[in-house]
């Protein structure tokens, strides 16, 4: 069922969240939507990183085991993919990450 209320679609709300850096709104709407693409996922384990928040480890081995499971990377990108998980928020780490989830 796709709902739009007067704040718009809860993609877009995530997308906004996510963009003004609020995670508790990106929260929100993820668990709205129930499932997100691996690129926005990576988004809020970023953003997750960026908040000090306690979640992000187990979020980031959810991410790198998806991204394993649906993109079946190579071991050493599998390696560089952990790498950089492991220096998020860096934007060098992020850049890492979005350039993988670009190869297919």
């Amino acid at each position: 069922m796709f709902v739009v209320t007067s704040q718009g679609s809860a993609h877009g709300r995530f997308q906004r969240a996510i963009e003004r850096r609020n995670l508790r709104a990106a929260e929100m709407a993820a668990r709205e939507l129930g499932w997100l693409p691996l690129e926005s996922a990576m988004a809020l384990c970023a953003l997750l990183a960026e908040k000090a928040n306690p979640q992000f480890d187990a979020a980031a081995v959810r991410w790198l085991g998806r991204f394993a499971l649906e993109r079946s990377p190579s071991l050493v990108e599998s390696a560089a993919v952990l790498a950089a998980l492991s220096h998020l928020p860096d934007d060098r780490a992020v850049d890492v990450l979005r350039a993988a989830l670009r190869r297919r």
